[in-house]
This record gives structure tokens, C-alpha cells and sequence, in this order.
């Protein structure tokens, strides 16, 4: 029982720290289909340099969702590196505990436990 929560847990991590990595790139990358067709595309670089392309002859509220979305996505994107920060400082506390402390991996191996306590802190949080 206690293996498959591990295995979930660092399924999940994972999968959340391969989106993290994907930000690398670049910090944001939208783009706004409407009726499957790409009417607007921005990339927001980490240096704060932005490019955006919009299709020829889009409504103002074609141009306000896009806007939205990009002010969602970046918003988005501040809180994850927020969460990955906090889950960093949490491994990096939980590595110099004497038990963690007798493996040079304490760090790695503390990563998937913190990832799961911030995930139930976040729950009850969001469900009071």
C-alpha cells in the first residue's frame, strides 16, 4: 500500500517537473484557437522579451481573449515557479534530518514526500 502512494506520488511529481522544464524554453508560449484555427500566438522569453503574431482582421474581442489567456498563462506560470521553489526549500529541509542525512541522494529521495505533503497542505487549503 505504502509503495503504490510512493509510485504515485513520484509518478506525479514527474510528470509536474516535466511541465517545469518544458518553462525553460520559455516562460510562456499561448496560443488562442478559436474553431481550430490559430488567430493569435505569443512567446514571452525569460528575459521579458515578447513576440506576438495575430491573424489579419480579428475582432476586439478576439484580441481581449488572447490577452486574458496570456494574463492567465503568465499568472499561471508565477505560481508554478512558486510551488517548485517551495517544494526545493522542503526537499532541502527534509535532506539534513538525521535520517536523510546519511545518504548524499537525501535530496532526491525527500523530493516525491515533499511534492505529496504540499499537494495535501494545497488540498485542505483549497477545500475550507
Amino acid at each position: 500500500m505504502l509503495g503504490d502512494r510512493w509510485e504515485r506520488a513520484t509518478q506525479e511529481f514527474q510528470a509536474w517537473l516535466s511541465k517545469m522544464t518544458h518553462l525553460v524554453v520559455n516562460y510562456a508560449d499561448v496560443q488562442t484557437c478559436i474553431a481550430g484555427e490559430l488567430k493569435a500566438w505569443t512567446i514571452v522569453t525569460w528575459t521579458g522579451d515578447m513576440a506576438t503574431t495575430w491573424q489579419a482582421g480579428l475582432s476586439p474581442d478576439q484580441i481581449q481573449l488572447h490577452q486574458k489567456t496570456l494574463a492567465l498563462a503568465v499568472a499561471s506560470r508565477v505560481a508554478s515557479m512558486r510551488t517548485f521553489g517551495a517544494v526545493l526549500r522542503g526537499a532541502g529541509l527534509l535532506a539534513h534530518t538525521a535520517v536523510l542525512a546519511t545518504t548524499p541522494a537525501g535530496a532526491i529521495v525527500a523530493l516525491p514526500a515533499v511534492w505529496k505533503f504540499f499537494n495535501l497542505v494545497r488540498d485542505e487549503m483549497t477545500a475550507h
